[in-house]
């Protein structure tokens, strides 16, 4: 089945529509701090402070930084270390993800368009 040139033109606006969301996915999943919940008092399973801020996945993911919360050692700074990174390098795995499917659905949409020759 064929499309006609009316429903090409449609799917790049479509594909065009998509990247939008795409790419705010992206930027949230790569710069959004994430927050790490129950974290344990000097390494007390009994006594838990409540949720830790992480830095930015993307800083701990491309740059190696360290989730020391600004030199304070009131928390479990290990535990809070290790799950601080593992929930930066997944945040910044589903942005680069998200950041790749709207490079996609650009491509796909200039494609199509250019394609149709249609500027409607």
């Amino acid at each position: 089945m064929r499309l006609m040139v009316g429903g090409r033109a449609r799917g790049g606006w479509l594909l065009l529509a998509a990247s939008g969301p795409l790419l705010v996915a992206a930027a949230w999943f790569m710069f959004h701090n994430p927050t790490i919940h129950g974290v344990p008092l000097n390494g007390d399973d009994e006594v838990r402070i409540g949720d830790w801020t992480c830095l930015a996945p993307y800083d701990i993911t491309l740059f190696g930084a360290s989730n020391e919360y600004g030199g304070n050692e009131v928390a479990d700074s290990a535990y809070a270390r290790t799950l601080c990174e593992a929930a930066g390098h997944e945040s910044f795995a589903i942005g680069v993800a998200a950041a790749t499917a709207a490079v996609c659905c650009l491509a796909g949409a200039v494609r199509v368009r250019g394609a149709t020759g249609s500027d409607r």
